[in-house]
């Protein structure tokens, strides 16, 4: 367990989970943290998501300058109310790579999400989606030059952790778990079916 701090804390519901409000309410952690920006890892989240704003984010730690690192889980749209759900990471130099792998969330309803990232292999992204107990749906695509952040500091509930929060995240988030290796789809699926 990492030592937290926030400013607008969102609020606790045993029913739902925790309240983040989409426009201020944000956990983040008191310090960077190596164990939380592996070469490889594996981050699964579960939550409700109720009409997200542009690009709203569930969990970030990236970092910009010359050389672009990290990533981003969360709302791949510009625009209000469409929920498609992907990853964003980084590929070195220029610009943030958009992983064409994408889910959509009904909003409203129960979605958990993993991914897959992995430097020794470039990158590799598995996306499972599970709705309202529905049967989970896999996704993979295949990319390069993921780099793990540094010295920043790993958000849940808002994006832009190279900077001031932004992104915020609309909804109910219930579990995040980060594993720093790559655990199978076969484990995954057997955790979302916990959720």
């Amino acid at each position: 367990m990492y030592q937290a701090t926030t400013a607008n804390q969102p609020s606790f519901t045993l029913l739902n989970g925790i309240t983040f409000n989409g426009s201020t309410n944000y956990f983040e952690t008191s310090a960077y943290s190596a164990s939380l920006n592996t070469a490889k890892f594996t981050i699964i989240t579960s939550s409700v998501n109720l009409n997200n704003t542009a690009y709203g984010a569930l969990y970030a730690s990236r970092s910009s300058g010359a050389t672009l690192r990290g990533f981003t889980s969360y709302k791949l749209d510009s625009t209000d109310n469409v929920n498609n759900w992907g990853i964003q990471y980084s590929q070195g130099a220029g610009t943030w790579n958009n992983n064409a792998s994408t889910v959509t969330a009904t909003s409203g309803k129960k979605f958990a999400i993993a991914y897959n990232l992995d430097t020794a292999s470039n990158m590799v992204s598995t996306i499972i989606n599970k709705t309202d107990n529905t049967a989970a749906v896999t996704k993979s695509v295949t990319g390069s030059g993921y780099l793990p952040a540094l010295a920043v500091n790993t958000r849940i509930g808002a994006g832009r952790t190279e900077t001031t929060p932004n992104f915020y995240y609309n909804g109910y988030i219930t579990d995040v778990f980060y594993f720093n290796t790559n655990i199978s789809n076969g484990q995954q699926t057997t955790i979302l079916g916990l959720l």
